[in-house]
């Protein structure tokens, strides 16, 4: 009988978020994500309720950006961020978990964007979500039991819950400035370290008019009150004075410790700052502040132990194709003339539309991006003509026939479409050839492909999806084709920093004795499962 209240009760819910203009998706009880292929897309009318909550106890989601008018919802993801929320985001509708009622905060904001701001350790501090994003609402219950309710501030003009209405640029400032201050407070060291935390951290934010006095100073108070449980009186007055003093240094031409120590005492910081806010587009703002070759101290701090590493929630492991392309960085490698470009262009196509890629494996819907780096505009358009068979073109599916070298300006190329595309989940950089550095005479060559295709691994880790790269081998000798890519151009797996940053070697090799024409794409993977049998594509 509780089952069948539970689910009228969802229905109702979901008739009453829809007059209030909200979309909805159902969600199987108990989970937090959809299973309805391509949900991003559901448009469900009133006509339809029934159909999609029919008797079965189901959570609800609503659908945020622009199928709901764009709503949208600010993910308070830390204790730090829950903490400071009041400080930075103005108030409005809030939501959560019984354990954290203010954890969501919604606003409508026309033409928003999703944007993540997390740690170096793949936590996420901040999330604003979007169209393509969906967030549980009441009366959903999370997978551990709590239930999610509305944190109800009535609005004294109407006596109900308001959401309000915020510019896209300053709700995401306002994101951006939050998740710096919850960043600053996980990374805050023990009292007795503070005062020298607060003068590199000072150092770092004020030179080069990366921020000004005032705002360097709202960071950082708040930053020690969530700490501190408030800053006291005298730790106040010691970080004015920090602030106060710095700013008048460098005002003076004078030398302040900045991202050279600020690296010291919290490894990864400056760089992720300055990723952040677009400090990085000025090389200089990271190497001005650079400790000195002799003047790298490794502290014991830097190891970790294994308690602290089996207490964190590392997430699975995403796939962006299920079962072959997880995130991360991987080689998709062949013969010539084997299909390889129609493979990864596929794929584009798939993961553009939210459709199938390899005829049976549902993928989902984000923006991808082909650099078709052997091709002309001409044989693009032929081969895309014959892969959408009469279909429209997805507006998530971008293109480009040049992209300078990875070394010459590639990387960041690169990295501009991808802060305009927060959905992006796929790049194809067709081929290697192309876009590593230029050969040097005597040159060791697995080094420079480990240092070229090395580059793009930070994309990856940073943006959270796959860079696929397609290679030609001129012979497959090798009994195993993966070993002639390891062994003979000497091309290898590897990890480096981040969870879910990884080179995966792909070959697709010809076998006409044992399969007739078809071609065979084998794969192994490091840190992801490995599907049991290799696709097929008949040639």
């Amino acid at each position: 009988m509780s089952n069948d209240k539970s689910a009228v009760s969802a229905r109702r819910y979901a008739e009453g978020y829809m007059e209030r203009g909200l979309a909805v998706v159902p969600i199987p009880g108990g989970r937090k994500r959809p299973v309805i292929r391509a949900w991003q897309t559901l448009r469900i009318c009133h006509e339809e309720l029934h159909d999609y909550f029919n008797g079965h106890p189901q959570n609800i989601g609503v659908l945020l950006g622009e199928p709901s008018d764009w709503v949208v919802d600010v993910d308070l993801d830390t204790p730090e961020a829950v903490e400071l929320g009041s400080r930075f985001l103005v108030p409005t509708l809030k939501s959560g978990r019984e354990s954290a009622t203010r954890s969501h905060w919604w606003y409508r904001s026309d033409g928003a964007r999703t944007e993540r701001w997390k740690d170096t350790d793949g936590i996420t501090l901040v999330e604003l979500r979007s169209t393509g994003c969906q967030t549980l609402v009441e009366p959903s219950t999370y997978p551990e039991g709590d239930r999610y309710l509305w944190h109800h501030e009535a609005d004294s003009a109407r006596g109900r819950p308001r959401i309000t209405e915020a510019e896209p640029e300053h709700l995401a400032h306002a994101c951006r400035s939050l998740a710096t201050a919850a960043l600053i407070a996980r990374r805050l060291p023990p009292v007795g370290g503070r005062h020298d935390f607060a003068l590199a951290l000072a150092g770092f934010l004020l030179k080069d008019d990366r921020m000004g006095e005032e705002d360097t100073l709202r960071l950082m108070d708040a930053a020690w009150g969530v700490v501190a449980g408030g800053a006291d009186r005298e730790a106040r007055r010691d970080l004015v004075g920090i602030v106060r003093d710095t700013a008048r240094n460098l005002a003076l031409g004078a030398e302040v410790v900045g991202g050279g120590r600020l690296e010291e005492m919290s490894a990864g910081m400056p760089r992720l700052l300055s990723r952040w806010w677009g400090w990085t587009k000025d090389r200089a703002c990271l190497e001005v502040d650079a400790p000195e070759a002799g003047d790298r101290r490794i502290t014991p701090s830097v190891f970790p132990s294994a308690a602290e590493l089996m207490a964190r929630e590392i997430p699975p492991v995403r796939w962006i194709v299920p079962g072959i392309v997880p995130e991360g960085v991987a080689l998709l490698a062949g013969k010539p003339k084997l299909g390889k470009s129609w493979l990864a262009l596929g794929l584009c196509v798939a993961v553009a539309s939210g459709g199938v890629a390899f005829g049976t494996v549902h993928v989902e819907k984000g923006a991808a991006l082909y650099l078709a780096l052997e091709d002309n505009e001409r044989r693009l358009q032929f081969r895309l003509t014959k892969i959408l068979a009469g279909a429209e073109v997805p507006d998530g599916l971008h293109y480009s026939i040049e992209c300078p070298r990875l070394d010459e300006g590639g990387v960041e190329a690169i990295e501009d479409w991808l802060r305009s595309r927060p959905d992006a989940r796929l790049v194809v950089i067709d081929t290697l050839a192309k876009i590593r550095p230029r050969q040097r005479r005597g040159a060791n060559t697995y080094q420079e492909d480990y240092e070229a295709l090395e580059a793009l691994l930070p994309l990856a880790a940073r943006y959270n999806l796959a860079v696929l790269v397609v290679h030609h081998l001129r012979k497959m000798a090798a009994t195993d084709p993966l070993v002639h890519i390891q062994n003979r151009y000497r091309v290898r797996r590897y990890s480096k920093n981040h969870e879910t940053s990884h080179l995966r070697p792909f070959t697709f090799g010809h076998r006409k004795r044992a399969l007739g024409n078809r071609a065979t794409l084998q794969r192994r993977f490091r840190h992801a499962p490995s599907p049991d049998h290799p696709r097929q594509r008949q040639g």
